[in-house]
């Protein structure tokens, strides 16, 4: 569940060799605990999601090292 919206965990998953059948608990920090399988065997597991950089976080800091790299240029 996130901004209103309910989501697919198994979407969420890099790797298409799970299965996700229960979610049973998350933290404060958004880590996910439940059920599901793995290439055909039941199995728990634990979701623990990833910062992804803004575009506009990654613009800054790339215009930042052209101006560094230009200063260092003269």
């Amino acid at each position: 569940w996130k901004d209103g919206q309910a989501y697919d965990l198994t979407s969420l998953l890099g790797s298409s060799d799970w299965q996700l059948y229960s979610a049973t608990g998350i933290d404060d920090d958004g880590t996910i605990v439940g059920f599901g399988s793995y290439k055909g065997e039941y199995a728990a597991f634990r979701m623990t999601p990833q910062a992804v950089p803004e575009p506009a976080s990654m613009l800054a800091l790339g215009l930042g090292a052209v101006a560094l790299l230009r200063r260092r240029a003269r």
